[in-house]
């Protein structure tokens, strides 16, 4: 009798621990923890890319080559209003394809990702050579962290999408680094 009570305590102390295992997880999850603060958020950065980009033409542009993070090299672009920067596009050549990244920013905080991994058919230096697959991932952010996300392509668990984020933002200041260096050049 003794020994049956001792083992219904302990599987009574195993379901606690996985029940609230289970509701900290969910909590670390912008897709179930604050839908309507995600929703809000994730229309004030649309409405802030709608602005950025709708300026974009007229904002100082610096633009540079960069080495070494493909095989086929790539280059960077900065869009600046008034000497603040707004919006990064970044290009990345592979001998089967490209991958295009913009960051867009708001007083210097990113609040926009937008990857696109391109795949061709045959290597990109061949004149007849098409996209084959395209996939996009959009990333919004608010307050340094990632509240929402879209995928054109897969459902992904969320720690690959939080883990796509991490290196993305890591690398802001190398682009920003030799965006600053080129404008320096002139």
């Amino acid at each position: 009798m003794n020994t049956n009570k001792i083992v219904v305590n302990f599987i009574a102390m195993i379901l606690c621990f996985a029940t609230l295992s289970c509701a900290n997880q969910k909590e670390k999850t912008p897709s179930t923890n604050g839908i309507a603060d995600s929703t809000k958020a994730v229309e004030n950065i649309k409405k802030q890319i709608t602005r950025i980009d709708s300026v974009k033409d007229s904002m100082e542009i610096t633009d540079a080559m960069i080495y070494g993070k493909s095989s086929e090299g790539g280059r960077v672009k900065g869009y600046y209003s008034e000497n603040e920067l707004m919006k990064i596009a970044v290009t990345y050549f592979y001998d089967m394809g490209r991958t295009l990244i913009e960051y867009y920013f708001e007083k210097g905080k990113a609040i926009f990702i937008k990857k696109v991994d391109q795949i061709y058919d045959m290597p990109i230096a061949i004149p007849d050579s098409k996209v084959e697959k395209t996939r996009e991932i959009l990333f919004y952010v608010n307050e340094n962290e990632m509240v929402n996300w879209e995928d054109n392509e897969s459902n992904e668990d969320y720690s690959f999408y939080k883990q796509e984020y991490a290196k993305l933002i890591a690398d802001i200041n190398e682009l920003k680094k030799t965006l600053f260096e080129k404008q320096n050049e002139k």
